[in-house]
């Protein structure tokens, strides 16, 4: 908990040293891998947001190998760390790598692109998977919102039909 307040205010160095602690008090063989699972997803995400993408990779990389085996593939959880790992590739410029994403994935990249600088590769990557937004620039706040429901609609509605992935080349 204390490390997750230091990551809200910012305070990323020092929430890494409390959850360095954290990870190695449930690291041993009686401990909970759910709650191991969530203490490394706080600590490789302030990791990421203090710039260490290579650490928060590796970690997010364990954090999904640990999702995986308590959950399975088709699993929220593991969709998260899938989303994750697609930050770290946006944000290091891997751009040219196609990341395949389960559906739930998408909506977190998708909304990942629309914080990029360029609108278009927003727009391009929501056209990708079949919303057509009607411009090629800047879209509407609203706009955007009607694409993430339009988004979590079909994730839902595949999900319950066809669990497959979607491949979206950046």
């Amino acid at each position: 908990a204390l490390g997750q307040v230091l990551e809200n205010r910012g305070d990323y160095e020092r929430a890494i040293e409390v959850l360095e602690q954290a990870v190695a008090m449930q690291s041993g063989p009686d401990t909970s891998p759910a709650d191991l699972s969530a203490s490394l997803t706080e600590l490789a995400n302030c990791h990421f947001y203090a710039g260490h993408y290579d650490v928060s990779e590796s970690l997010n990389r364990r954090v999904l190998a640990i999702d995986r085996r308590i959950y399975g593939d088709r699993h929220p959880h593991v969709a998260d760390d899938l989303i994750n790992l697609g930050a770290i590739e946006l944000n290091v410029g891997r751009h040219s790598l196609a990341v395949l994403l389960t559906n739930g994935a998408t909506v977190g990249r998708i909304r990942l692109q629309r914080l990029k600088t360029a609108p278009e590769d927003y727009v391009a990557a929501l056209e990708r998977v079949g919303f057509r937004v009607g411009s090629k620039g800047p879209i509407s706040r609203d706009k955007a919102r009607e694409a993430m429901e339009w988004l979590r609609d079909r994730w839902k509605q595949k999900l319950s039909t066809d669990p497959a992935c979607l491949i979206l080349a950046p």
